[in-house]
């Protein structure tokens, strides 16, 4: 069977990380250094220590085989310069491969598209396919912050209730 790879670098607009919840964590993004030394000048230093700035987790998907892996593409030889300078300073670089056992595909093509779709990531290799799967429905998670507004807001009922029955007395 004929391997057919898609590759995807997370590359947010901000040089930020993106939550990719079929690998349930937060991919590296690009980060390019003279971008954001032009808004934060403590950024200078990486500037010039990282000129072509990181580069972003890569997604790896088989499409024939149905296998994906994160790719650290500071492993690649292009990137030696860079890889060593982050070891010198005492920062474990990831290996090259890592295998998403278990992984349901039509779960992280959805999630693939909407990287895509919001800007958050750039394909390097291959294409999406048309016909995505059927992804896995989620339940609708709330927010955490909603949830610790709710908790508070339940908070001052009872302490309303409670001030109000020893007003009562």
């Amino acid at each position: 069977m004929k391997t057919e790879y898609l590759e995807v670098a997370i590359e947010t607009p901000k040089d930020g990380n993106l939550y990719f919840s079929p690998a349930k964590r937060t991919l590296r993004g690009r980060k390019d250094f003279n971008r954001m030394a032009q808004h934060e000048k403590n950024f200078m230093e990486l500037a010039f220590h990282f000129p072509q700035g990181i580069p972003g987790t890569v997604v790896r998907i088989d499409l024939a085989e149905k296998q994906v892996w994160l790719r650290e593409p500071l492993c690649d030889p292009q990137w030696e310069s860079a890889r060593e300078e982050i070891s010198s300073r005492g920062i474990e670089i990831p290996p090259p491969l890592e295998a998403m056992p278990g992984a349901f595909l039509p779960d992280w093509l959805h999630e693939v598209k909407r990287s895509l779709d919001h800007g958050y990531a750039t394909i390097i290799r291959g294409a999406l396919p048309r016909d995505l799967g059927q992804e896995t429905k989620r339940v609708e998670a709330a927010d955490p912050s909603e949830q610790k507004i709710e908790r508070l807001c339940n908070l001052v009922e009872k302490l309303l209730d409670t001030m109000a029955a020893g007003a009562a007395k």
